[in-house]
Order: C-alpha cells, then sequence, then structure tokens
C-alpha cells in the first residue's frame, strides 16, 4: 500500500503495486492527486466512482488517463458517454465512447458520427454498434465511405440486420 502512494518508487513499480490494491479511499486518492500518469492511469482502471471516473474521462490532462477512464466498466452513464463522443479530441477516446453507447435513443447521433466524424476508426465504431439500426444511413456509408473498414463495418452490420428481420 505504501509503496503505490510513494511518489520517490518507479512508476510501474507503484503501477503493479496499484493492481493489488483493494482499498477504494486509496484509489481514489492516487487517481486525483498522483503527479506522474502512468501511475493515475493504473489507479483510474481500479476506481469504482461514475462521477470521480466521469470528472477524469472529461478533464484529466493526460488522454491515456482519460482513455483508462472511458474503457472502466464503471463509467456508464449514457449521457456523459455520448458528449465525449461527440466532442472530445481524441479520435481513440471517442472511439471508445461511441463503442459503449447502448441505446437506441443514441441512434440519431450514432448515425450523425457514422457519417461525419474526421477519424475513420470513429465512423466504424458507429457503423459497428448494435444500435445503429437505419438500414438506408447503413446502405449509404458501405457504398460511400472513403474507408474500406468502414464500408465493411457497414455491411456487416446490414447483414445482421437482415438476419435479425428474418427471425
Amino acid at each position: 500500500m505504501e509503496i503505490a502512494k510513494n511518489d520517490e518508487e518507479v512508476n510501474q513499480v507503484r503501477k503493479e503495486a496499484i493492481k493489488k490494491l483493494k482499498d477504494q479511499k486509496l484509489v481514489v486518492d492516487i487517481a486525483k492527486n498522483t503527479k506522474d500518469w502512468v501511475v493515475r492511469e493504473a489507479a483510474v482502471k481500479k476506481l469504482e466512482d461514475q462521477e470521480l471516473l466521469t470528472e477524469i474521462a472529461k478533464n484529466d490532462k493526460q488522454r491515456e488517463v482519460r482513455k483508462a477512464a472511458m474503457e472502466n466498466n464503471n463509467l456508464v452513464d449514457q449521457t456523459v458517454l455520448a458528449e465525449i463522443a461527440k466532442n472530445d479530441e481524441y479520435n481513440y477516446i471517442r472511439e471508445t465512447a461511441v463503442g459503449k453507447l447502448d441505446s437506441e435513443k443514441w441512434q440519431e447521433l450514432l448515425a450523425e458520427i457514422a457519417k461525419n466524424d474526421k477519424h475513420w476508426e470513429v465512423r466504424k465504431a458507429a457503423a459497428e454498434n448494435n444500435n445503429l439500426v437505419d438500414q438506408t444511413l447503413l446502405a449509404e456509408i458501405a457504398k460511400n465511405d472513403e474507408y474500406n473498414y468502414v464500408r465493411e463495418a457497414a455491411k456487416k452490420r446490414l447483414k445482421e440486420l437482415k438476419i435479425l428481420k428474418k427471425k
């Protein structure tokens, strides 16, 4: 426990110590107050507090720490995920947020992202999301997206929807 909190220890040693921590108060303290982003990232992966995860996902200066917050299964607030999917400056953080949107109520947002995000990885994630069910849009993406990976994802999603319709 002392190793995880000690700023004088090598970050890889602290990171390993954090993996073994069970005390959420200590994990929170490290996630909020440690200067070394590698150590903060390790702590964020263990966080259970959704409010703190939200704060970190939106505001941490280090993108790897924000991504760790996004990948944490305890961050489930769909409104927060939608906001990050639209607004984060880093495509891999937006991609993670898009993948976690789990309701058909995000249909319009997923469609907008699938058509217009500047990064193909984010468009692909939107096309793959099971909650995007607009077959006309998916057909358009399958024909017209400039990246083959996005077109293939849209084609695969169309096939899945057709199989579901037959059942």
